[in-house]
């Protein structure tokens, strides 16, 4: 009920529109974890024909089994949720009881000697289990509970595609030139951006054979997963198809939060990292990848 009056209010402007966002996503960040507390603990198979994977940090570490228990509780469970996190940021491995916790139910952790930042969100879990559907969530948002279930669903009516909830049109080679297409499905096309944060489904074998390539994506993208793997996508001749999901994603609440979005955007860097694609891939893939400006 909050999530669909939250998911009311997107796109809407205004300082009344502002005002209701902002007292449901402290309303909801204050009751869900007491809510948790008295729900029955679910568990996962195990299996690994759908997985959700995500990465996190040390600032956001204390939160977001949040995350993770949103997906526990999704009407459509995954058979496994992986979390991968960088040695380097937790030299201890030390990390919250009850994200330890979660292991005992379905979550796997997966530890790595190096950092490539938001990469690790789809890299290491992609290559350890490359047959299974591979679904990828950030660690600031509290998920509704029928993301899967619908990403599932538009899985069975393009089981080729790359299946979203939210996008944006590709118009041009400036980011901040590309539309959000706030709750609005698209046919398959590959001028479309899907964007991680609200879940985006990948089959097995979907994505180019450089996806997995250090070398390229830390010198054109370093810091833009979402349009490392979108160029992926269009370079393995896939395209993108937006759901008709109807919620929008409750975030959650931290003090710092650095966000890539506020990095990438503040500075423009997504635009540079679109060039460095385009440089790197040629004329053939821009033509697939953006819709030019007129």
């Amino acid at each position: 009920m909050i999530q669909k009056l939250y998911a009311n209010t997107i796109g809407k402007y205004g300082k009344i529109y502002s005002l209701i966002r902002f007292l449901l996503r402290n309303y909801y960040n204050f009751i869900f974890p007491l809510h948790v507390q008295l729900k029955k603990k679910h568990s996962l198979s195990n299996d690994d024909k759908i997985i959700v994977s995500l990465t996190s940090f040390p600032k956001r570490i204390n939160k977001v089994w949040m995350v993770i228990e949103t997906m526990f509780n999704q009407t459509h469970k995954p058979d496994k949720i992986v979390l991968t996190l960088s040695e380097l940021q937790f030299p201890d491995k030390k990390l919250p009881q009850k994200l330890l916790e979660q292991t005992q139910r379905g979550l796997e952790i997966i530890w790595t000697k190096d950092d490539i930042r938001s990469h690790k969100k789809y890299y290491y879990t992609m290559q350890k289990y490359p047959n299974s559907i591979v679904i990828t969530a950030d660690d600031d948002i509290l998920y509704e509970k029928s993301l899967i279930e619908k990403l599932i669903e538009f899985h069975q009516k393009y089981p080729n595609y790359i299946l979203c909830n939210s996008g944006a049109l590709k118009i041009g080679e400036n980011y901040l030139n590309w539309k959000r297409l706030f709750f609005q499905p698209t046919q398959p096309a590959f001028n479309v951006m899907q964007l991680g944060g609200t879940g985006t489904l990948y089959p097995p074998h979907s994505l180019y054979k450089d996806v997995f390539r250090k070398d390229i994506f830390l010198e054109t993208c370093p810091l833009a997963d979402d349009i490392w793997l979108n160029a992926m996508t269009v370079l393995n001749d896939k395209k993108i198809v937006i759901t008709d999901y109807g919620y929008w994603q409750m975030p959650i609440l931290y003090k710092d939060n650095d966000t890539l979005h506020s990095v990438n955007n503040g500075e423009n860097q997504n635009t540079q990292q679109i060039s460095n694609l385009i440089k790197k891939y040629g004329k053939e893939f821009e033509s697939k990848f953006i819709v030019n400006e007129e």
